[in-house]
Order: structure tokens, then C-alpha cells, then sequence
């Protein structure tokens, strides 16, 4: 991390420090670059942290940690799990300098009480994103009158708050049709290749499965190389969530069927929008701020032309 100057509150030109997530996964960079060149059209000055990817979840604390000392005008940071940077945001909010926490991923409960610097920025509903993505599992095999009505949750890293609600948004969904069973719902932490390693055994002992649902485009990428290598594929679908470039392709490519989207470019507006609402004093909206919506094959090309 660049070396910089401290009393940033007095520059002219604020300076925003940001805590990333995994730098392995696409969504950050395309974040990344959003929230850079949007802040910059609007006078700030960005300083990103990438947490080691040796031990990413404590990392993000320590990254948090540096940050503070640097005394920006305001920290955004993205949490890994519910707990892992609640000492870090206590110690910003003991020096005065706000947080932002995008996804408001952070167990508020562990911050009582309250501290008046921490600030839930509630982008996406994250059970939606679970239950949309449910829904199209559901509607697909229905309309194929598949007998085959086992479904299998790929989850995200335990403790983290968007792999928790997307899971059990899709789970709600799959209870609603009692044809329908969630035969496996295992963690494969956000990665790619945990997520490969774990469909295999699925497959292995599971001999009749018509759907994934992912908590993220990475797992779903590692599922469909699984299921595409074990010659299933036109049996099983394979739903993630973020719509990722490399999702994107193999959609294209009919390696996976659908990804709940969003807006990356959506989300670093909003996040900018409650940091100028605190900056400035206006009421803080507690509200979600931006969509999701599933895109397959179908819609994908509509989306990309949307998004730009």
C-alpha cells in the first residue's frame, strides 16, 4: 500500500480508503475500477487495500488496521465474514473516522452498542439474490418435467453474511414445492476450485441431481467444470450469482445457465451516495439501493448492451 501523508480530513481533496475482498475474484477488480473512476470524477482520492491470499479473512483486519493510521476522511470496507473486522471498525470509530460497510456484513450485534461512525450500506438483498436464483432452478425443471427434482447449495465461506442469506433464500424456495429436495448444502468457500472438489464428490454420491445454485459465480465455475466433466450436463443446471466476466462467457458458452446480476457499477454509485450523505450530513438511507435480476442466455446480450 502507497505510502501517504495522515490529516487527510484537512485536504482538500479527501482521501478514501477502501478494504477489498479476494483479489482472485473478477467482481473486486470491476468494482474496483467503478468505485475508482467515480470517485475521482467527484474529487476524491481512492486507497485500495487487497487482503494476502494467504490468510485473507484475518488480513483484512490487519489491512484495516493500517488504514486508520492513515486518518482518511472515511474507510469502506467489504467484510469477509460477520466478525472478522469488528475490532478494526470499534478502534475508527474510537479515532472519529467513519465506516462504511458495503453489504452491511458486519453482526451489529457485535459492535453494541452502536457506535455513531458505523454505517450499514444495504446495496443488494441478498435473500432475494437466493431466492431468484431458486426460482429459476425451480421454473426450469419444472417446464422440463424433470423427475429428477434434487437440488444441491453451493455455499460461501462460513460467517459470511451474503453466503448465509443467498443460501437460504434459494433454501426457502426449494421448501416451497415439496417435490423438490435440497439433497446437499455444503460450503465451498467462494473458491473456484474448492467448489470443483466438491461437486465431484457430490456427483460421486449422488447419482440424480437437476440444479446447483451457487452463492457466487466462482463455486459456479468450478460446479460446471465438475458436472461438464462427468458428462452431466444436460441434466444438471448451474446457477451463481454476480455475473462475473467469466460467467458472462460461459453462459455464452452453455457451460453454466444463469447468474443473479447486478450492477457493479450500480453498487460503487450507491456506496459513493451514503458516503456523501454522511459526509455532508444528510439523512443516511437505510434502504437496499440497487437491483438484482437473473440473466441467461437468453437476456445476456440485453444485459451486457444495459450495462455497457
Amino acid at each position: 500500500m502507497e505510502k501517504v501523508k495522515k490529516n487527510d480530513k484537512a485536504r482538500k481533496r479527501p482521501r478514501i480508503a477502501v478494504l477489498l475482498g479476494e483479489r482472485e475474484n473478477s467482481f473486486w477488480m470491476e468494482w474496483k475500477r467503478h468505485l475508482e473512476g467515480l470517485a475521482g470524477e467527484q474529487g476524491m482520492e481512492t486507497l485500495f487495500f487487497w487482503p494476502p491470499a494467504s490468510d485473507e479473512v484475518r488480513g483484512q483486519l490487519y489491512g484495516l488496521h493500517e488504514m486508520i493510521e492513515l486518518d482518511p476522511a472515511a474507510i469502506i470496507v467489504n467484510p469477509m465474514t460477520k466478525d472478522n473486522l469488528v475490532p478494526g471498525i470499534l478502534t475508527a470509530c474510537r479515532r472519529q473516522i467513519p465506516v462504511l460497510d458495503v453489504g452491511a456484513k458486519t453482526d451489529q450485534d457485535l459492535l453494541f452498542p452502536h457506535p455513531s461512525c458505523y454505517f450499514p450500506v444495504k446495496t443488494v438483498d441478498f435473500v432475494l439474490q437466493g431466492r431468484l436464483g431458486g426460482e429459476y432452478i425451480l421454473r426450469r425443471l419444472q417446464q422440463r418435467g424433470t423427475k429428477t427434482k434434487k437440488v444441491v447449495i453451493l455455499e460461501g465461506r462460513p460467517g459470511a453474511r451474503q453466503s448465509q442469506e443467498r443460501s437460504a433464500g434459494a433454501a426457502q424456495v426449494f421448501r416451497q414445492d415439496p417435490s423438490f429436495e435440497v439433497a446437499a448444502r455444503v460450503a465451498a468457500d467462494f473458491q473456484k476450485q474448492k467448489a470443483w472438489k466438491t461437486t465431484e464428490g457430490i456427483l460421486q454420491e449422488i447419482s440424480e441431481i437437476g440444479g446447483f445454485f451457487c452463492a457466487n459465480d466462482q463455486m459456479a465455475l468450478g460446479a460446471a467444470e465438475a458436472v461438464e466433466k462427468n458428462g452431466r450436463k444436460e441434466e444438471i443446471l448451474i446457477v451463481g450469482v454476480d455475473l462475473i466476466p467469466e460467467a458472462r462467457e460461459a453462459i455464452r458458452l452453455g457451460r453454466m445457465d444463469a447468474s443473479v446480476a447486478f450492477s457493479t457499477a450500480s453498487v460503487a454509485r450507491a456506496v459513493l451516495e451514503a458516503l456523501d450523505e454522511i459526509l455532508s450530513g444528510r439523512p443516511f438511507f437505510e434502504g437496499y439501493r440497487v437491483e438484482s435480476e437473473v440473466v441467461d442466455a437468453v437476456t445476456l446480450d440485453a444485459w451486457v448492451e444495459k450495462e455497457g
